[in-house]
C-alpha cells in the first residue's frame, strides 16, 4: 500500500512539474505574442500616418489647382464674382483605402448681392466627386426658405441621390471623413 501511495505521489509530483513547466512556457509565448502584436500595431500606425501625410499633400495639391482655376459663374449674375473664403479638409479613410477631401467656398456676387455656399467631397487622387452641395441666397426669401441649388450624393458611379438639405449632405460626407 505504501508503494502505491509513493507511486501516486511520484506521479502527482511529475504532473505538477509538467503543469508548472507548461504554464511557464504558455506565459512566455503570450509575452512573445504581445510583443509581436505591438510591433505590428506600431508598423500599421506608421503606415497609416504615412498614408495620411501623402493624402494631405495630394489634397493640398488638388486644392491649389482648384484655387487657381477661374470661378464658375453658372449661378451668379456677375461675370466677376468675389470669392470670400475657400478652405479644404483632407482625410485618409483607412477602411476604404482612399484619400478624401472636402472643399468649401463662399462666393459673393458683387452686383446682385447674392451669396453662394459651395461644398463638395472628392477622392483626391481619382478626383471623383462623391457629394456636391450648393446653396445660393435669394433676396425675396429668408435663408431657411431657400432649398439647395445643388445637392447630390454619389455613393458609386451607378448611384446618384438627390438630397434636400445641408444636413443630409453633411451626414453623407461624415461616412467618408470620419
Amino acid at each position: 500500500m505504501r508503494g502505491v501511495i509513493a507511486a501516486l505521489l511520484l506521479v502527482v509530483a511529475v504532473l505538477a512539474w509538467g503543469l508548472t513547466s507548461e504554464v511557464k512556457k504558455n506565459s512566455q509565448l503570450r509575452g512573445e505574442v504581445e510583443q509581436l502584436t505591438k510591433k505590428l500595431t506600431d508598423k500599421s500606425r506608421l503606415e497609416d500616418l504615412q498614408l495620411q501625410e501623402k493624402c494631405a499633400e495630394q489634397a493640398k495639391k488638388v486644392f491649389n489647382e482648384y484655387k487657381s482655376a477661374p470661378l464658375p459663374n453658372i449661378y451668379l449674375k456677375n461675370p466677376q464674382p468675389r470669392e470670400l473664403d475657400t478652405e479644404y479638409q483632407s482625410h485618409y479613410n483607412a477602411k476604404l483605402g482612399k484619400c478624401f477631401m472636402e472643399i468649401k467656398s463662399t462666393i459673393l456676387d458683387q452686383q446682385g448681392g447674392d451669396a453662394s455656399f459651395n461644398r463638395f467631397l472628392a477622392d483626391a487622387y481619382e478626383r471623383r466627386v462623391y457629394a456636391d452641395y450648393m446653396w445660393t441666397s435669394r433676396k425675396d426669401k429668408k435663408y431657411w426658405e431657400v432649398p439647395p441649388t445643388i445637392c447630390k450624393l454619389i455613393a458609386s458611379s451607378a448611384s446618384e441621390q438627390i438630397c434636400e438639405s445641408e444636413d443630409e449632405y453633411k451626414a453623407f460626407v461624415a461616412t467618408y471623413i470620419e
